[in-house]
């Protein structure tokens, strides 16, 4: 462990202390916090702990109003920003490793908004002026390729920060000479190598919030792209890769889970039961078994959950009355 000192200025806050958590794939859990001392209108704190290990750590006046760090690097830190918006305001001066961090992440979400106007400016221009197009896909192409280059620059730090790169480093489709006779067309490319170059089994990958949201939305997207058997084939596969109970499985998992659940999808149910089975003390297995009997009710072949109505001469009609009969 590594004893850090972190001390603040936040202008006016009207919160007892700020807190420090350790980021633990889609969880975090608190490991130390430091009195906010307001006088004359002005809110300091100075917050001591020991680290760990070198890591993401989240910091603000609770788990959801924080802002996530890198750790490990600095004894003595400076925090400034507002506690009314912690995860937006909160700057931290002093750590190397964190500068890198955040610049990734600052680099990473320009290249997602960039990419998100041209795909927007593709489907207005379908419609509205179609030989805007080839301009259009040659200028992601262009967005596409001077990302890869400067991923690339942080890829060859060959430290913590890189290994948080390898996390978005997704080759397009069409990137190497072979992909098209590999692969065929992207959703196929897509479906087998969201994951390629990860190293599933590092713990700085496994401990990632990263690792969470890029399984929830590789879940996300097979059902969109590929038939349900197809996409349940993949994910299992994905998990194959990682020993069952270790944290990167589970943060996979979970991962699937959520996106499985905003699609609304069948398999859904076979991944809980998974979930619930190897990870039954977990705090969301209770909500994922609620869920798995909510959705079996409603799958095609399976008896209709019985529910009741109030009719119009004030009686009451319930659905296992009319069992034997056609009801829409």
């Amino acid at each position: 462990t590594d004893k850090v000192k972190i001390t603040g200025d936040l202008g006016y806050c009207g919160e007892d202390s700020i807190r420090i958590y350790q980021v633990m794939g889609p969880v975090s859990e608190q490991i130390g916090s430091g009195p906010i001392v307001t006088e004359a209108g002005k809110s300091t704190f100075t917050l001591e702990v020991d680290l760990p290990e070198q890591g993401l750590y989240s910091i603000g006046t609770n788990a959801r109003q924080a802002r996530t760090f890198l750790l490990g690097d600095a004894s003595e830190m400076t925090l400034t920003g507002n506690c009314q918006n912690p995860p937006q305001s909160f700057a931290l001066a002093g750590s190397g490793l964190n500068d890198g961090y955040q610049n990734l992440m600052t680099m990473v979400i320009q290249h997602n908004q960039k990419l998100q106007q041209l795909q927007q400016n593709l489907q207005i221009f379908q419609q509205a002026d179609p030989a805007q197009i080839p301009r259009i896909q040659q200028e992601m192409q262009t967005e596409n390729a001077a990302h890869a280059t400067r991923l690339d620059s942080v890829l060859k730090r060959g430290d913590i920060v890189s290994k948080y790169a390898s996390l978005y480093n997704f080759n397009a489709f069409g990137s190497n000479p072979d992909d098209q006779a590999k692969y065929g067309n992207p959703n196929k490319h897509f479906q087998m190598t969201w994951f390629d170059g990860l190293d599933l089994n590092d713990p700085v990958i496994a401990k990632s919030p990263q690792l969470f949201e890029k399984s929830q939305y590789y879940a996300m997207t097979l059902l969109q792209i590929t038939a349900p058997e197809d996409a349940k084939a993949s994910l299992f596969e994905v998990l194959g890769k990682v020993e069952s109970g270790a944290l990167s499985h589970q943060s996979i998992l979970k991962g699937f889970l959520s996106g499985l659940e905003q699609r609304k999808s069948d398999l859904y149910v076979d991944l809980g039961e998974m979930f619930a089975a190897q990870y039954p003390s977990d705090p969301i297995t209770p909500n994922v078994q609620a869920n798995i009997k909510r959705m079996q009710a409603l799958m095609v072949g399976n008896v209709a959950p019985n529910i009741s109505s109030a009719t119009p001469e004030g009686g009451t009609l319930a659905l296992e009355d009319l069992r034997g009969n056609v009801v829409m």
